[in-house]
């Protein structure tokens, strides 16, 4: 019986075209046949040159069959046995996104135990200059360094995998130069502008002890949406942090783990804020502490939150641009060039609404609709007998899906409530 070759063996042959060809096992197949990684030179001195580095690389590699697949593949194949199972589904989606637009269209059709650590470093720098895959107005198809780290994270995370599975010899994404994170400093609220947002709280009956709470525990907006009756210990004080409410853009809302293994846990709660819990219990109509307000068997949606939030803040004037970054952990999306006039001009639907009063009964319903459904569709309210005049100042902006527009119309009445 032939002695198996170890990995990094190799050999030299002059071809008949003149030049230098030299081989090495990387690996074996399942039935004990090598696998080698071929090299050609044009002189013998530079085919040794080359052999000894690569034979320093793969000593030892013990390479698969599944190493002469793509790149693209293997990802594929990640995303299906791994990804599928470790992953939250929002990073899924972010994952499936990054494969899609930024790396298979560069490196997806390379053997992916070929992938060379230059390979990657020409990726970010390709990526950084023209990776962005629609054109912005102000930075054209340049990438963001934020963006570059990401999918950097994703492609070390699965050839970290790859080495492990011997389909690759090393993991290419080591040592490569990375743009600096850009992060903002994040501004702390001082007392003066504390006050101001939790007196302009105080004055929404929906939203007030969401954004106490939010205010004295810290947790993330998605783990407070999350909550549940069952997580709440009135004698001792604590809560439960046990699962977290995602929606992705257009998306069905998910319940699932929290973001970390380490985000579930037990939080003492301070006085004031189980004192509020309390309160609220005795008149709780759903296992969520803090409900959809209009389909209360549902937990409240993080965007929700984030848009009263924000109403909440412009309604609080000692608080700036800073305070605000401050009170939110959740990324803001990029400024508009339009003014909001111009971008509600452009937008391609528009909402009407016609109502009698905003002191009227039916305004509180009708906004609680719409701080549920934040988007990109301006919402215009007239007075029942008119047309020309708005009722508001302030343009309102949401998402009007058919289930939303049947809950307007069920508060007003069909003619009331026109999308065009």
């Amino acid at each position: 019986m032939a002695k198996r070759r170890p990995s990094g063996d190799g050999m030299v042959r002059k071809r008949e075209d003149g030049r230098w060809e030299g081989r090495i096992v990387v690996g074996h197949k399942e039935n004990g046949e090598p696998i080698f990684r071929y090299v050609l030179a044009k002189t013998q001195k530079e085919l040794l040159a080359k052999l000894h580095r690569d034979m320093d690389l793969y000593q030892d590699a013990q390479l698969t069959e599944d190493s002469r697949m793509t790149l693209g593949e293997w990802l594929d194949r990640w995303m299906e046995e791994y990804g599928a199972v470790t992953l939250r589904p929002n990073t899924l989606r972010s994952y499936e996104q990054y494969i899609r637009c930024y790396v298979k269209p560069y490196l997806g059709g390379k053997i992916v135990s070929r992938v060379t650590r230059l390979d990657i470093q020409k990726l970010y720098r390709k990526l950084k200059k023209e990776g962005r895959v629609h054109d912005h107005p102000e930075y054209g198809h340049e990438l963001s360094d934020t963006m570059v780290l990401r999918i950097h994270a994703m492609l070390h995370r699965c050839l970290k995998d790859a080495e492990r599975d011997h389909i690759v010899p090393y993991n290419p994404t080591d040592g490569v130069k990375l743009p600096k994170s850009n992060y903002k400093t994040k501004q702390v609220l001082d007392r003066e502008q504390m006050d101001a947002f939790l007196a302009a709280v105080d004055k929404n009956e929906i939203w007030r002890d969401f954004f106490y709470t939010e205010l004295t525990t810290g947790l993330r907006r998605g783990e407070i949406c999350g909550l549940m009756w069952r997580d709440f210990d009135e004698n001792a004080g604590t809560l439960k942090i046990l699962r977290s409410v995602n929606v992705p853009k257009r998306g069905e809302m998910e319940i699932g783990e929290t973001k970390t293994e380490r985000g579930r846990r037990t939080i003492r709660l301070p006085p004031s804020t189980v004192q509020r819990l309390k309160e609220r219990k005795k008149h709780a109509v759903s296992q969520w502490i803090f409900p959809e307000p209009l389909a209360p068997e549902k937990p409240v949606r993080p965007s929700a939150a984030y848009y009263w939030m924000k109403v909440l803040l412009n309604e609080a004037q000692p608080l700036n641009e800073g305070a605000v970054n401050a009170l939110t952990t959740a990324e803001k999306p990029a400024a508009s060039v339009f003014s909001d006039a111009e971008a509600a001009k452009r937008a391609p639907h528009k909402l009407y609404i016609r109502l009698d009063s905003l002191k009227g009964v039916k305004w509180p319903g009708i906004r609680a609709v719409l701080s549920t459904c934040p988007g990109d569709t301006p919402v215009y309210l007239y007075p029942l007998d008119t047309k020309k005049t708005t009722l508001v100042s302030r343009r309102l902006w949401c998402r009007p899906d058919e289930n939303i527009l049947q809950k307007l119309r069920f508060l007003l009445s069909e003619d009331d409530v026109i999308i065009k």
